[in-house]
């Protein structure tokens, strides 16, 4: 996150260099940007950004701030709201964050950045600000009950991390293809529904 230096500035050049930062982000992926545009943009000298920020990481993160806000907020509701059903959870997430966008005057920066970022990497759970531990607890709660056939704790990371996968490719084909979301968002649910009902018939 920026350091002190950063929130010392006048607020009207740190808004500056923010905006600088989302025109930059609205118009490539994050893989392709470019710090130097980013201080060209804001008028400020190179060296001062790497004093107010780590590097693009960092500068991401804080962008991203009021965004990984939002989606604990929704993750939050969705867990009270589907009483342990983890399945249910992610999905609600998952139409959180469409909305969210659809409603954001940075709605192309989130898609560049989803677009970037594969499915499941560490830096795509950071972004999602997933809250793992309380998840995977439930999870292994609600195996303890019978509801869920994860047997260990090592599971129970393993089904949350392969939901979350799943959630950061819906998310990012949903962006990629606007005009096929419906059809997105129900294959979505159809590979929740394989990982929840297995897909091999019982004789």
């Amino acid at each position: 996150m920026p350091s002190e230096r950063f929130y010392n500035l006048p607020q009207h050049k740190r808004e500056r260099i923010v905006e600088a930062a989302y025109e930059e982000l609205s118009k490539v992926s994050y893989d392709k940007l470019s710090i130097n545009k980013i201080i060209k943009t804001a008028e400020i000298p190179r060296g001062s950004f790497y004093e107010y920020f780590d590097d693009k990481d960092d500068l991401l993160m804080f962008l991203m701030k009021n965004f990984s806000e939002f989606i604990e907020s929704a993750i939050n509701r969705a867990l009270a709201e589907h009483d342990g059903d983890v399945f249910a959870v992610v999905l609600s997430i998952y139409d959180k964050v469409i909305l969210y966008a659809n409603n954001s005057r940075h709605r192309q920066v989130c898609e560049n950045i989803f677009r970037t970022f594969a499915p499941g990497s560490d830096n795509m759970e950071q972004l999602l600000k997933i809250r793992t531990e309380r998840c995977q607890g439930i999870i292994e709660s609600e195996m303890r009950s019978g509801r869920y056939k994860v047997k260990t704790k090592e599971d129970a990371v393993l089904l949350w991390k392969t939901l979350t996968a799943l959630l950061a490719m819906g998310i990012a084909k949903t962006f990629a293809n606007e005009s096929r979301s419906e059809e997105i968002r129900s294959d979505f649910i159809r590979q929740l529904d394989f990982i929840r009902y297995g897909v091999v018939s019982v004789h």
